[in-house]
């Protein structure tokens, strides 16, 4: 399972003051809830969890195991929307490996180009 954990934010109460991302909860607007949807990197769902009133969210195995790579993203709910910026990260899930099962690699092509450094 993943734990997942942030700080809430008041736009209404922050507007001269601007919180790092690292700064405590703080109280959030009359309403506000968060959401947390895990996304493969084309933007299909994978799993979303919304009306969250608390500042944490578990996502079980069941959803995590099935992780290649994924984008998680929390957002801020209020009854004028969602917020305009969510707070985004680049998950590896269990399914995800960097190395090759075999000693032997065998290409249908005459040109091979690498773009990552190992």
């Amino acid at each position: 399972s993943l734990t997942v954990e942030w700080a809430r934010r008041n736009r209404l109460t922050e507007d001269n003051i601007v919180l790092a991302w690292n700064d405590s909860d703080t109280a959030p607007e009359a309403g506000q809830t968060s959401r947390v949807r895990i996304e493969k990197l084309n933007g299909v769902l994978i799993h979303e969890y919304a009306g969250i009133a608390g500042t944490s969210q578990v996502v079980p195995s069941a959803v995590t195991d099935t992780i290649y790579l994924a984008r998680l993203l929390v957002f801020a709910d209020t009854a004028d929307g969602a917020s305009l910026q969510a707070a985004e990260f680049r998950i590896k899930g269990p399914a995800y490996t960097d190395s090759f099962d075999s000693d032997t690699v065998t290409f249908d092509s005459d040109t091979l180009t690498m773009d990552r450094t190992l």
